[in-house]
């Protein structure tokens, strides 16, 4: 069970890298622009750390981007409504196939 565990948690990671990677390549001026905040903020001297995050809005704004543009998942799991019921003014019909975006 952990070695499964660990295999699906890498393989979403290097999904997420991967997506990463071929977005920052097919818009070199949004990696230009980022490179720019980051060498700005943070400097050339370490590498940019999790703290470091809300100093880089940009930086933080394509991670968001693509991460809603390519999830390493793309949806939570499936649900059935198991009665009538209403959220925020929509009817969901007992037995209606319900699926989450995880964001």
């Amino acid at each position: 069970m952990g070695t499964m565990s660990f295999i699906a948690a890498s393989d979403m990671t290097m999904s997420s890298v991967n997506s990463f990677r071929l977005t920052l390549t097919l818009h070199p001026e949004v990696q230009a622009k980022a490179q720019a905040e980051i060498d700005r903020v943070i400097g050339r001297a370490r590498l940019p750390t999790f703290e470091d995050r809300q100093l880089l809005p940009y930086v933080e704004a394509i991670y968001q981007e693509i991460m809603r543009l390519h999830p390493p998942v793309p949806f939570g799991l499936n649900h059935v409504s198991p009665e009538d019921d209403f959220y925020e003014g929509y009817h969901i019909p007992k037995g209606c196939v319900i699926a989450a975006n995880i964001w």
